[in-house]
Parts: structure tokens; C-alpha cells; sequence
């Protein structure tokens, strides 16, 4: 039991990490399709040198069909594929290499780099699979009456300790897999506590100011367009003044949560103040902006709707930079809208928050 709990924790890392390492892996998957593609052609070389025509044609088929993975992988953006392709390419390959003995029974002993290949330079539960499978092969293949029927005639000294060795290799590969996986996720754990504890507002659970000032002079101003929208929640001193801090907190969690769930992937917001919000809009059009406002204002009603004790009242300025954009120019203008828009929300929002004020101090 303890160590199906260890196996179990090691493919819920290896499911962290493919999640929070997309790029980097990608990078990795590529590097290990082109080595391997590269060793094919090497091998395909020494055939054609020696006249090994039979085995030239597992070489040179497989080193194509490598190189094709790699580039529609590449082409895709899809490291899976990439992964899924190549292991299902050793084991067909290999295999033939194990059952007909190519090469005087040398190209079988090219099995013994599966493990390790699959399961740390490509997909881990795949890997794994295909490494289990091999085993069980040798097993069959070698130490069992099948072995007769075999087009290729393995000395018995190789049949018994073929598999042995492989079997060496497997659990190599295992411990190393374990250790390697295992130490990636505590780095990216620790990382990614150091960033959110950087970077995230703990309030709100969204960007905090310092996340906020490190886009806007290194990530934003790269961008062709950017749409900004500033948020500031009306009446939230005369709430904090009236009823207690409780409820002002209320009020900002709420709202933050209106702004994070009308974002889309593209889009960031940032908790920049006590009761200031921003969403940045990279690469956008002006009809983004209008629609991020648009589904806000639903998501905010709902919540408005739902909260019988106060009246949440949140004004917004929206400001949209085309090609050539100030980063400064297109902020400031956007604050200017918002204030705008607070000015008139508060004045004809006054009286309506003090009277719900004041019926809930009553109540």
C-alpha cells in the first residue's frame, strides 16, 4: 500500500508539472524527438554501410516518421502529440527488433533504453505503459516455449539475462523518475508561493498592485492595442464609516469577484488600491472593452441582486490604445472616465445608500 501511495502521489506531480510547465516541456519534448530522430538517421547510415537493408527499413521509416511528429507537434503547439507518437513508434519498432532479431540479435538491446527514454524525456504515464509492456514481452518472448518459434536464435545465455537486465533498467528508470518528478513539483510549489505571495492580492485573490506596475512597464507596452477599464466601488467610506469595516470588506471581495469572472483567458485584472480595480486587455479591439463591460455589469447585477443589505455601486472608466498607444496617456484617460463616472453615480446614488444605511442599523 505504501508504495501504490507513493506511485499515486507521483502522477498527481507529474499532472502539476505538465499543467505549470507547458513551455519548458514543449522545449524538452522537442529536444528529445530530435536526438532521437538523429540517432534513427545515424542508424540508418551504419545499415546502409553494412547492407542491412531489413534493418534499414525500421531506421529510416522511423526516423521520417520522427521527423514528420516533431514538425506537426512544433506546428500545432502540441507536445502530446509529439509525446504519444514517438512512444507508440518505439514500441512498435522495438518490438520487431525483440521478435526478429535483427542485426545478430543486437538491435533487441535497444529495449533497454525504453524506460528511461519514455518516462523521463516524454510522457510519464505513457512511458510507464510502454515499459510495463516490454517487460511483460521479454518475459513471454524469452522465457517461455515461445521462444522456439522466434525467427531470430538467441543464445540462452542472452534469453535468461536479457530480460533480467531490462528489468535492471525499469526500476533504474523508476527511482529516477521518482526522484526527478518529485523534485520539480517542490520547486514549483515553492515558486509558485513565492509569486502568489508576491503578486496576489490576499483579500480579493486576484493581481495585486506590484504585479500590476511590473506589466505596465514590461509586458503592456509591447502590446499592438490595449484596452484598460478602472473600477472604484461609490460609498465605501460612508459604509466602513456606518456599519463597520465587515462590511466593507464585503464589498470589495464581491466586487473583485464581478471583475475575475468576466475576464477571459487574455485578460488580467489588478487590485491597484482599497477600493481600485483595473482590467488590462492586451491586443484587444474597442469592441472587447464594450463586451468585458457588458458581461460585467450582468455578473455585478447578480450580485447586486442576491445582497439585501446594501447597495453596491461601482463606477468604471474604459479607455482603448490603437497602434503607436501612450501606456500613460491611455490610463489617465480612463481614470478620467471612471471619476467622471463616480461623480454622477454618487450624487444620484446618495440618499437611496444612506437610507439602506440606516434601515440596517435600525434592523
Amino acid at each position: 500500500m505504501k508504495y501504490l501511495h507513493l506511485f499515486r502521489k507521483i502522477f498527481e506531480y507529474d499532472k502539476y508539472i505538465q499543467k505549470h510547465q507547458k513551455e519548458s516541456l514543449m522545449k524538452q519534448t522537442i529536444v528529445a524527438a530530435s536526438l532521437n530522430a538523429f540517432v534513427f538517421l545515424l542508424l540508418s547510415v551504419v545499415n546502409i554501410i553494412e547492407k542491412s537493408y531489413f534493418m534499414l527499413y525500421f531506421t529510416g521509416i522511423s526516423f521520417i516518421i520522427l521527423l514528420v511528429t516533431m514538425l506537426i507537434g512544433v506546428k500545432t503547439k502540441n507536445q502530446k502529440w509529439i509525446d504519444y507518437l514517438s512512444i507508440i513508434l518505439y514500441t512498435i519498432v522495438f518490438s520487431a527488433f525483440i521478435i526478429l532479431g535483427g542485426n545478430d540479435g543486437f538491435a533487441a538491446l535497444w529495449v533497454i533504453l525504453i524506460p528511461c527514454i519514455s518516462m523521463l524525456l516524454f510522457d510519464m504515464t505513457a512511458g510507464f505503459i510502454s515499459s510495463c509492456y516490454f517487460l511483460l514481452l521479454l518475459i513471454v518472448c524469452f522465457w517461455t516455449p515461445i521462444n522456439s518459434l522466434l525467427p531470430y536464435a538467441y543464445t540462452r545465455t542472452f534469453l535468461i539475462r536479457f530480460p533480467l537486465l531490462y528489468f535492471s533498467s525499469f526500476l533504474l528508470s523508476i527511482y529516477l523518475t521518482v526522484i526527478i518528478k518529485r523534485t520539480q513539483y517542490k520547486l514549483l510549489i515553492e515558486k509558485d508561493s513565492l509569486f502568489i505571495e508576491k503578486n496576489i492580492d490576499k483579500m480579493t485573490n486576484i493581481f495585486n498592485r506590484t504585479k500590476f506596475e511590473e506589466d505596465m512597464q514590461n509586458v503592456y507596452p509591447k502590446c499592438k492595442t490595449l484596452g484598460i477599464i478602472l473600477f472604484d466601488i461609490n460609498f465605501l467610506k460612508m459604509t466602513n464609516d456606518s456599519l463597520g469595516h465587515m462590511y466593507g470588506d464585503e464589498m470589495i471581495i464581491d466586487t473583485a469577484k464581478s471583475i475575475k469572472i468576466s475576464l477571459n483567458d487574455n485578460q488580467s485584472a489588478y487590485r491597484i488600491g482599497g477600493d481600485e480595480f483595473v482590467v488590462i486587455m492586451p491586443n484587444c479591439t474597442k469592441k472587447d472593452c464594450f463586451a468585458y463591460i457588458t458581461t460585467w455589469k450582468k455578473n455585478f447585477d447578480i450580485i447586486n441582486s442576491n445582497n439585501k443589505e446594501l447597495y453596491y455601486s461601482v463606477a468604471y472608466g474604459c479607455a482603448f490604445g490603437n497602434v503607436g498607444f501612450n501606456i500613460k496617456d491611455v490610463l489617465n484617460e480612463a481614470d478620467n472616465n471612471m471619476y467622471t463616472c463616480k461623480e454622477k453615480e454618487e450624487s444620484e446614488d446618495r440618499e437611496k445608500v444612506a437610507n439602506l444605511i440606516k434601515n440596517h442599523k435600525n434592523n
